[in-house]
């Protein structure tokens, strides 16, 4: 798996690894987005448990890059139920000094199905 592969969580998931190899930041990644989403971008970063050093790869010197994408099945509107895709991407030049490069939300459309 690399840093682009999808990462499709089912009800159980057990992660496995040597020390220092990134379990954790994964994990911490993970808890990132709702917290943004409760607290917002910019509190999140500042308050955040470990700071983003518990998110970026120690191994690679800034400035570091952190792309996000996560998909919702369904997030109630008027109109119904509709699948979402949220992108973030930072550009992280210190621990607090960071900008957002792109931002997106967006419905999922279905393909269309050729024959």
């Amino acid at each position: 798996m690399n840093e682009e592969d999808p990462l499709l969580l089912d009800d159980l998931n057990i992660f496995v690894g040597p020390n220092g190899c990134g379990k954790s930041n994964l994990f911490e990644a993970i808890r990132f987005l709702p917290d943004c989403i409760e607290y917002g971008l910019q509190k999140t970063i500042r308050i955040y448990r470990k700071g983003l050093n518990s998110i970026l790869n120690k191994n690679i010197s800034t400035p570091n890059k952190m792309s996000f994408k996560w998909q919702f099945p369904s997030i109630p509107n008027m109109l119904g139920n509709i699948p979402v895709e949220y992108e973030l991407d930072l550009s992280i030049r210190d621990l607090k000094d960071f900008s957002i490069e792109h931002e997106t939300m967006q419905e999922i459309r279905p393909r269309a199905s050729v024959e």
